[in-house]
């Protein structure tokens, strides 16, 4: 594997739209997410208009300038929060170059510093998706087994949860 892409980070922006699009419209990026079918431009404006309301963190990670993915945290939005579900995508020309695992492995110490009564990080990925769950045990998540709701909301099929103990 390639080393690492350098990345950074910021909030995302209304004109972030059209990239948005770009990179989410790929079958192989849509595949493991919860997107409408056709993917249209508007669904890509609604993703961009709720990753900037959202209160917690969601940022839109960038590699040399240009948008490559997202990745967010579900949480109390308070200082006692306790655990948090992590998400995060990323365009497919941004796949197996170890972005993934380096944003996530920063992500994480962020949040804890921000919230420091956070005990759990949890993720799940579709059972097929072999890569997030590299990306998720890299990063110090155990594999919990197959599970189909989360705190009473129900999941795709044939998901798997990841924890991760801070």
């Amino acid at each position: 594997m390639s080393q690492p892409l350098h990345f950074s980070w910021r909030h995302f922006r209304a004109d972030d739209t059209e990239r948005v699009f770009e990179l989410l419209s790929p079958p192989e990026v849509r595949r493991y997410l919860t997107l409408p079918t056709p993917f249209l431009p508007k669904h890509a404006a609604e993703i961009v208009n709720k990753c900037m309301t959202r209160p917690l963190p969601h940022p839109a990670v960038m590699v040399d300038g240009e948008l490559a993915g997202g990745i967010k945290a579900n949480l109390t939005p308070n200082k006692n929060a306790r655990e948090v579900m992590i998400a995060y995508w990323y365009g497919v020309n941004y796949h197996g170059k170890g972005l993934a695992s380096a944003v996530l492995q920063r992500f994480l110490s962020q949040l804890k510093e921000q919230y420091p009564k956070l005990v759990t990080a949890h993720a799940f990925t579709h059972s097929d998706n072999l890569a997030s769950q590299r990306v998720l045990l890299k990063c110090g998540f155990e594999c919990r087994g197959d599970i189909s709701d989360f705190q009473g909301e129900a999941l795709p099929a044939a998901v798997l949860h990841f924890t991760l103990k801070f």
